[in-house]
C-alpha cells in the first residue's frame, strides 16, 4: 500500500467538521508527518526574562488534517505509531501562566537543550534517556463544535500521554466523516503531568498507519502500549478525570472480558495503575493502565480473530416492554441495530394489560420476520406494590374497580394480526436463567413498568451482579412529559414498582 507523506506547512491550531483536509488516504495506508513544536518551530532566543515570541504561531499547531476514506461517525480510528524521530534540538520554556510552579517563578526562562543519541543533555552533569512521545493526536469533534489543538477531550487532541510512543496503538473515535486526524506537539521527553508546563518540545519525523475500524465499542480514547491497555480520559479537574478514567476503563473490563460490576471495581483495585497525564492545561488528563495480560487471561484479543472475543463484541442486550406506539419503535431499532445481540424480549402490564403489550410486541417482530431470531416473553399481569396510574388506562381489574383514564397508545397496533405466540417460559423465569447462566455483563433496556425486573430481583438477587446496566426512561432536568411540578417522564413517575 501507498505510504503517503505531509511535511510541516500543513499545520493547523484549531479543528472542525469544516476544517479542509490537507491529506486523503485509504483505510490502512501509512503516512509519514512532518512536525513543528509547540511554538510552531518559529525562531527564539534562550535566556532569562520576558519569552518573547508570536502567538499567533504557538499554541501546539499539529500536522493535518487527514481524511481517511470509509470513516464515519460511530467508528473507531485505529491509528499505529510506527516511528517518531526526534530533532537535535528541544526547547522548554517557563513563565507565569503555565505548571505548577508558575504562581511563584522569579523570572520567565527559556532554554535549548541537545538531542542525540538518543538522550537529552539537561546539563553538563546529567543527560536522560529518551522516550519520545506525541502530545497531541486526535479527530475532529463532532459538529458544530471547534476546538483548538491545546484543548484534550473525548475526541483525544492534546492528551500528553506518555504511553503514546513508538509501537503503541491509539483508538480514536470518529465524530465527523473521514475523522480529520491530526497530531504533533512531540516531547523528546517529558515527566507525567508535564508539571513546569512543556515538556523537551522538539519538531519531528512521525509515521503513522491509520485504519476504519466499524463496530467496534471502546472507552476513547483507548492507547495499548508498552503491555498495558490504556484508557484516556480528561476535565475540568483532576479528580474528575481520574474518576471517569478509572470509570472507562470499569466499564469496558465488564463488556469486554464478561466481568460482573464488583469483580471488575476490584481487579482494577488490585492490577490497575491509575495516573496523571498532563495538570497544565484548563482540562487536566488522567489515564487508568491495565496490563493486557488480564486480557490475554479472559481470552480477549485487541485484533479481531474468528472464535475470540474482541473489540467488536455486540451489546447484549434484553428489553423489558409495554409496547404500543412508541415502545414499537424502540423494538424495530433494537432489532434492526448492528451493534445489539437482542436475548430476548419480555413483555408487561402498563399502558395497556400484558395480553395486548404481548400481542403487540409479537406483531411487531412477525411484521420485520424476526420470529426465529427475537423471542417474546409474558410477563407480570398486574404490580407488585401498588396499582398502575389511571392514566395507564389498565383494562384489567383492581379489586372490585376499573381505571379509566386518558386514551394515549390505542389497543392494538395498526399491523396484521399475528398467530405467533409468546414463549412458554414467563419472563421472569427468563431474566433469571439467562443472567444467571450468562458470564455477566448483559444490559437491560426497560421502557415499560419495572415490574418484571423486581419481580426477577426478589425471587434472585444475585442476578444484580449479572447486570451490566438497566436503561430505563427516567427524570427530567426542568419539565417532564408527566406535567408540572413533575420533574420525570411519565414511565417514571408513574411506576408502582
Amino acid at each position: 500500500m501507498k505510504t503517503y507523506r505531509l511535511d510541516r506547512s500543513h499545520v493547523i491550531k484549531k479543528i472542525s467538521a469544516d476544517t479542509k483536509p490537507a491529506l486523503v488516504i485509504e483505510s490502512g495506508a501509512v503516512v509519514e508527518l512532518e512536525t513543528v513544536d509547540c511554538f510552531g518551530s518559529q525562531p527564539l532566543t534562550p535566556g532569562v526574562g520576558p519569552l518573547v515570541f508570536d502567538p499567533d504561531l504557538a499554541g501546539n499547531p499539529s500536522t493535518g488534517p487527514i481524511y481517511v476514506a470509509g470513516a464515519d461517525p460511530g467508528d473507531v480510528l485505529k491509528v499505529d505509531i510506527l516511528e517518531i524521530e526526534p530533532a537535535p534540538q528541544a526547547v522548554m520554556a517557563m513563565d507565569e501562566t503555565a505548571g505548577v510552579y508558575a504562581e511563584h517563578i522569579p523570572e520567565d526562562v527559556l532554554k535549548f537543550f541537545e538531542v542525540r543519541g538518543g538522550r537529552t543533555f539537561f546539563d553538563k552533569q546529567y543527560t536522560i534517556q529518551n522516550k519520545p512521545m506525541l502530545g497531541v493526536i486526535g479527530n475532529a469533534p463532532a459538529a458544530p463544535a471547534e476546538t483548538d489543538m491545546s484543548s484534550p477531550g473525548p475526541q483525544g487532541g492534546n492528551m500528553d500521554c506518555r504511553r503514546i510512543i513508538a509501537g503503541s496503538t491509539v483508538y480514536l473515535p470518529v465524530n465527523v466523516p473521514g475523522g480529520l486526524l491530526a497530531l504533533g506537539d512531540v516531547h523528546a521527553v517529558m515527566g507525567d503531568g508535564e508539571s513546569c508546563g512543556c515538556g523537551a518540545e522538539v519538531e519531528a519525523r512521525v509515521k503513522i498507519r491509520a485504519a476504519v475500524l466499524k463496530n467496534v465499542h471502546y472507552p476513547c480514547p483507548l492507547v495499548c502500549s508498552e503491555g498495558y491497555a490504556v484508557s484516556v480520559y480528561s476535565a475540568l479537574t483532576l479528580d474528575a478525570a481520574a474518576d471517569c478514567a478509572a470509570r472507562a476503563m470499569h466499564g469496558f473490563l465488564q463488556e469486554a472480558l464478561g466481568l460482573s460490576y464488583t469483580d471488575a471495581a476490584m481487579l482494577l483495585s488490585l492490577k490497575g495503575d491509575l495516573r496523571i497525564c498532563q495538570v497544565v492545561n484548563p482540562v487536566k488528563t488522567c489515564r487508568m493502565e491495565v496490563p493486557l495480560e488480564i486480557f490475554e487471561a479472559y481470552g480477549f484479543q485487541f485484533e479481531q480473530k474468528e472464535g475470540e472475543k474482541t473489540l467488536s463484541k455486540k451489546h447484549r442486550v434484553i428489553m423489558d416492554v409495554d409496547t404500543g406506539t412508541d415502545d414499537a419503535v424502540a423494538v424495530l431499532m433494537a432489532a434492526a441495530s448492528e451493534e445489539i445481540e437482542l436475548l430476548g424480549i419480555c413483555t408487561v402490564n402498563g399502558n395497556r394489560n400484558v395480553e395486548l403489550t404481548t400481542d403487540n410486541t409479537l406483531r411487531v417482530i412477525d411484521f420485520i420476520n424476526k420470529q426465529d431470531e427475537i423471542k417474546v416473553y409474558k410477563g407480570c399481569a398486574l404490580p407488585l406494590v401498588c396499582t398502575l396510574d389511571p392514566a395507564r388506562r389498565p383494562m384489567i381489574p383492581y379489586g372490585d374497580k376499573y381505571f379509566d383514564g386518558q386514551e394515549n397508545h390505542g389497543n392494538h397496533l395498526d399491523l396484521p394480526e399475528t398467530e405467533l405466540m409468546p414463549q412458554n417460559r414467563n419472563a421472569v423465569s427468563f431474566l433469571i436463567d439467562t443472567l444467571m447462566e450468562s458470564d455477566g455483563g448483559i444490559e437491560i433496556i426497560a421502557v415499560g413498568p419495572l415490574t418484571n425486573i423486581a419481580a426477577a430481583m426478589r425471587a434472585e438477587p444475585r442476578i444484580t451482579d449479572k447486570i451490566k446496566q438497566i436503561m430505563i426512561m427516567g427524570g427530567a432536568l426542568e419539565e417532564g412529559n408527566s406535567g408540572p411540578p413533575q420533574r420525570a417522564e411519565f414511565n417514571f413517575w408513574a411506576d408502582p414498582e
